[in-house]
């Protein structure tokens, strides 16, 4: 049963080739701002590695969590962390089912799935309820968190989410196709970099997550709409119009419609790394809704 349950669930084809990857992620990490606490926290579906940041006064303070994106782990945050720590306290968590620090036990079938472990993550840190701040499929999980867990819920930050107001467009598929699913062309053409840094510290932990992490769990489904409309909490949502993954301007355009509370922006010129490309003005956008909403 354990033979057949190990296809299903995503993770190294190797763990020689895990063990290669954790060297050149571990060199990534040495950028972020050093970690206050570090926690690897037993789940029912895996062990999760969760970054705690803080400065000193902020630590009572509603918790912040991110969610990276899609082939990506904490590393990505390393351009946010310490201005958002400095405001309020932050657990960066590596997402279960992708390349990181966390490992997957257990295959993740459904959407309530990706939910639950999370759920079980901020229990065991006793973490009542935060606000969720996702990029791309981070962006999903963070809604569809708050679609099962309300009341764990303060507000949502989503970077250019997937699966949310829209799904993949029908011209990215093609060329995902085109490029017979190469990992080495996709990422650049997502992420508008021809000159994609697959060869330097935090390249090379992306190009070894790429090369060896297979993922088996099913293609999440987009966030239905009534889902969307019962959202009753704060919600910043930037979208990027130099996003190649959807269309971010009928996203905007839908996302406006169905989420009453939501402030959406449509930033015309942000690429899908906008967390990274546009760091600053990111930084500085999260920090003004923060401070609107909540006693920071």
């Amino acid at each position: 049963m354990e033979g057949i349950r190990s296809l299903f669930k995503s993770g190294f084809t190797k763990e020689s080739r895990r063990m290669e990857f954790l060297v050149h992620y571990d060199k990534a990490m040495r950028f972020l701002p050093r970690a206050r606490t570090i926690y690897d926290v037993e789940t029912t579906f895996g062990t999760v590695r969760v970054y705690y940041y803080a400065s000193k006064g902020s630590e009572e303070k509603v918790p912040l969590i991110l969610l990276h994106g899609h082939y990506a782990s904490t590393i990505m945050w390393q351009p946010n962390l310490l201005p958002l720590s400095e405001r309020t306290p932050v657990y960066s968590v590596d997402l279960l089912g992708e390349p990181g620090r966390s490992r997957l036990s257990k295959p993740l079938w459904k959407d309530k799935d990706h939910a639950a472990w999370l759920k079980e993550v901020m229990g065991k840190l006793e973490i009542s309820s935060a606000i969720l701040m996702g990029s791309s499929m981070g962006g999903y999980y963070a809604v569809n968190f708050a679609r099962y867990y309300p009341e764990m819920t303060e507000g949502l930050i989503l970077l250019d989410p997937v699966f949310v107001f829209s799904g993949v467009s029908a011209h990215t598929v093609k060329e995902f196709v085109r490029m017979g699913f190469s990992k080495d062309k996709m990422i650049p053409f997502l992420l508008n970099r021809k000159d994609f840094p697959f060869k330097d510290t935090l390249g090379k932990s992306i190009t070894l997550g790429l090369k060896y992490f297979r993922f088996r769990s099913p293609v999440p489904r987009r966030i239905p709409e009534k889902d969307l409309r019962n959202l009753k909490l704060p919600v910043l949502a930037l979208m990027a119009g130099n996003s190649l993954l959807h269309d971010a301007e009928k996203a905007f355009q839908y996302g406006r419609k169905v989420v009453p509370s939501i402030e959406m922006e449509y930033w015309k010129n942000a690429s899908h790394a906008l967390s990274f490309t546009e760091s600053d003005e990111v930084n500085e956008r999260i920090l003004s809704f923060l401070l609107a909403h909540f006693d920071l």
